[in-house]
């Protein structure tokens, strides 16, 4: 990760068993969770035209041509078999 994105993850609050969570220390619902990154998008100025999921496919992408490994790959973007992971 790089240093910015360190910084970021070190000031933010989370939860005993989740990453994220919502302003009331929950983990987000799946409808939550799609509005929130929806609204994160637009204020990285980042076109409405683009999905979430089109931004984690970048993540992937970015971790394999950073030579990440399947399972670590697997373990950031949430997948549950390497074979999604290695497309």
């Amino acid at each position: 990760m790089s240093d910015d994105l360190i910084d970021a993850n070190d000031a933010m609050q989370t939860g005993e068993d989740t990453f994220i969570i919502t302003s009331h220390g929950h983990p987000f619902a799946p409808d939550g969770f799609g509005s929130k990154s929806a609204e994160w998008r637009d204020v990285a100025g980042v076109r409405s035209s683009v999905a979430i999921q089109g931004i984690l496919k970048s993540v992937g992408v970015n971790m394999a041509e950073n030579q990440a490994a399947p399972h670590e790959i697997m373990a950031a973007l949430g997948h549950s078999s390497p074979k999604v992971a290695k497309v």
